[in-house]
């Protein structure tokens, strides 16, 4: 595990410099490797060890890594830049985690992910059945069975032993940690690629990424608008840092006759392990990851490095997904149609689809004619190159067709364009080694970026500019409404998915009637459930179906048959009102939009 081939020469300048860098690398590694060892403690908790046990053991591990991070590094660092580099991107990554923080864009996903948090918090065990509907009653309704993402059983865990609220510690303690991480990462991955000018690189970067709000799907909405959820952990902090790994393990191969160093490796499966820790999409996509990883190797004839590369990156996902498949129920990706929108729905626009081919065919250039054109290294090319092509062949037919039907669907095929790093192709548009081309490419990039882009504060994505430390809401009237069906303590309560993924994010207590109606749909076939009710009174509540008047004793009957304690609408109107009041509910609050009825204020169940 011989290091000494690290090169810190570029550091040497401005050592003070180099030690603000070197912390915020070592925290970044530590941090991927902590995640790691905590989905491998995850699994003991799925098979009976107690959650207090998993705790100290990962306290103790994270604080061993941490030793031994410090000790020395655990692959070549890459050069950090001029002088100055260090304290630019330092403060590009607190702007972007005070962004991140005063962002609020509420998402119907957290009525799974954050309430699968809330509900370890609350029990002191992992949510390995249904925890949305029933108390563990049936069998787990929603997702893939094991679930094997660890990351949203990490913050259940956290908040339970640190003794705060798992909204807070999601919204307001990881958020700003996490946006400063994917910025890092991006970082990393420049300085690893060895980009002639990474500063102005990872600007181009971070203006594709927040001027990135033109499309549901776009790498920018992937970003620090949503950066609590696993999957764009995944995306916007582990893509960036696996590439930026397997790219300096590549180099350290070519330089030493195929020689990979074990701690490499072991960094290398920490990273597979940590992704699938983030985001099941890992099983699928870091694969993926490691045949690109893997080919320059091939290319360059040192087989078993290329095999052990792969094999190290890849082992923890296959597993994984061998785990997944084997499940009776599989992934759960319910759309089961093979159609191919992946480009179009990360790009939507084709000003963007050309802004990224014509950029990315610009830097590629430099790996045909490097001494007037190179962005980076030859190495770091051929990982370039080695992405773009298995980007491109991966979301073509036949390859994507085969995809679809593993993953089980196409529901989350969209992801299979992360394989290619974008942002930073991007970016390095300032890095070509011609000073005047990557001037006019630069500003060329950043005119199309600002002309055709939308910021992802934008409405359209449902986003508001709160003070900084908020919780990703809609209003502040939505927590109002269920903090007080929480404090009703209902046994069943109904309410609109705005308030439902609250009150679970507050509580894991109260049950609901429904959430989002696709997760409603899990319910078709289970036995007793009630699917038929519960689609009415959530259509109800939601202000979507139902809400006619030959439908009102059928509502009625649905609220005994559920035992409803609670009910919050949005639409009171006549219906409501006669509904609820007719039924035995009374008034019990009312703000902004919510009028709350609580069954004990007008009557009981029969």
């Amino acid at each position: 595990m011989d290091l000494t081939v690290i090169d810190r020469s570029a550091e040497r300048a401005r050592p003070g410099l180099r030690g603000v860098g070197d912390v915020f690398d070592g925290s970044l590694d530590v941090t991927v490797a902590s995640l790691a060892w905590w989905t491998i403690i995850y699994f003991g908790l799925l098979v009976g060890l107690p959650l207090s046990a998993g705790w100290g053991a990962w306290l103790v591990g994270t604080a061993g890594l941490a030793f031994l991070r410090v000790r020395r590094p655990w692959y070549p660092a890459p050069p950090s830049g001029c002088g100055i580099a260090t304290p630019t991107v330092t403060v590009i990554a607190l702007v972007t985690a005070i962004l991140a923080s005063s962002m609020s864009r509420p998402e119907w996903d957290d009525a799974f992910y954050v309430t699968r948090s809330t509900w370890v918090a609350d029990h002191g065990v992992p949510a390995v059945r249904d925890f949305l509907f029933t108390d563990g009653r049936w069998s787990a309704t929603v997702g893939a069975v094991p679930n094997v993402s660890s990351i949203e059983t990490f913050f259940g865990a956290a908040a339970r032993f640190l003794h705060v609220a798992t909204g807070d510690l999601v919204y307001r303690g990881f958020v700003p940690v996490a946006a400063f991480g994917a910025v890092w990462s991006l970082w990393l991955l420049l300085r690893s690629l060895h980009a002639r000018r990474p500063t102005a690189s990872l600007l181009i970067a971070m203006a594709f990424l927040v001027m990135g709000g033109y499309t549901h799907a776009s790498w920018g909405n992937m970003f620090i608008g949503r950066i609590w959820q696993g999957k764009v952990v995944l995306l916007a902090v582990l893509v960036p840092y696996i590439y930026a790994v397997a790219v300096s393990a590549s180099r350290l191969a070519l330089d030493t006759a195929g020689r990979i160093p074990r701690v490499l490796l072991l960094v290398l499966s920490a990273c597979g392990v940590a992704a699938v820790g983030a985001s099941s999409t890992a099983v699928f996509l870091v694969p993926l990851i490691a045949i690109v990883a893997a080919i320059p190797l091939l290319l360059r004839r040192l087989r078993p490095a290329a095999a052990w590369m792969a094999v190290a990156l890849s082992g923890g996902p296959v597993a994984a997904g061998v785990a997944t498949l084997q499940s009776p129920v599989g992934s759960r990706n319910i759309m089961v149609s093979e159609r191919n929108v992946v480009w179009q729905q990360v790009f939507s626009s084709g000003w963007i689809a050309a802004l990224v081919i014509g950029g990315g065919l610009a830097v590629l250039i430099g790996a045909i004619w490097p001494r007037r054109w190179a962005a980076i290294d030859a190495s770091s090319y051929e990982l370039l190159a080695s992405a773009a092509v298995c980007g491109a062949l991966a979301t073509l037919t036949p390859m994507y067709s085969l995809l679809v039907r593993a993953m089980g669907g196409d529901a989350i095929a969209y992801r299979l364009a992360w394989l290619v790093p974008v942002p930073v192709v991007v970016g390095l548009v300032a890095s070509i080694s011609v000073r005047r081309v990557a001037a006019i490419g630069s500003m060329l990039t950043i005119a199309i970026i600002f002309a055709v882009g939308a910021p992802i504060w934008n409405v359209s994505n449902a986003v508001h500019l709160s003070g900084l430390s908020s919780w990703k809401i809609r209003s502040d009237d939505d927590l109002a409404a269920a903090r007080w069906v929480v404090s009703r303590h209902p046994a069943n309560y109904l309410a609109a998915n705005w308030v439902t993924f609250l009150v679970g994010t507050v509580s894991s207590g109260p049950r609901p009637v429904g959430t989002r109606l696709d997760y409603l749909e899990t319910l078709k076939d289970v036995p007793g459930s009630h699917y038929g009710q519960r689609v009415l009174l959530q259509g109800i509540a939601d202000g979507a179906d139902g809400r006619r008047p030959s439908q009102r004793q059928a509502a009625q009957q649905a609220l005994t048959d559920l035992r409803v304690d609670v009910a919050c609408v949005a639409w009171n109107d006549a219906f409501t009102d006669t509904l609820f009041s007719s039924s035995g509910y009374g008034v019990g609050f009312v703000q902004g939009p919510w009028t709350c009825w609580a069954l004990e204020l007008g009557g009981a169940h029969a």
